[in-house]
């Protein structure tokens, strides 16, 4: 559970093969990155209420593949290593020596 960060430990999550399950407020930042994506499933207060549903749905052999296979493809594109070291590479090639 987290507010303001984007946990170092998503990505991995994201990447383990398993369902990841996100918990916090609508407009934390995870909540807000994920949300679009379908590769997490995500309890927030507002839809606390809807943890049986969420529950229910993880044990559903399709629906858990499909947010597996979301957080794969996010993964892939976006959180990868070699994703991350080239945008640090750009990010360092930018600057002003």
């Amino acid at each position: 559970m987290t507010e303001f960060n984007i946990a170092t430990k998503m990505s991995e999550c994201l990447a383990s093969g398993t369902v990841t399950v996100v918990v916090g407020p609508e407009y934390a930042a995870m909540v807000r990155f994920l949300e679009p994506t379908g590769a997490a499933c995500l309890l927030t207060n507002e839809t606390l209420p809807t943890l049986p549903v969420l529950l229910r749905n993880i044990i559903d052999v399709n629906y858990r593949r499909s947010v597996i296979e979301q957080a794969r493809k996010l993964v892939l594109a976006q959180l990868s290593t070699a994703v991350m070291r080239n945008r640090w590479l750009t990010g360092v090639g930018a600057l002003n020596y």
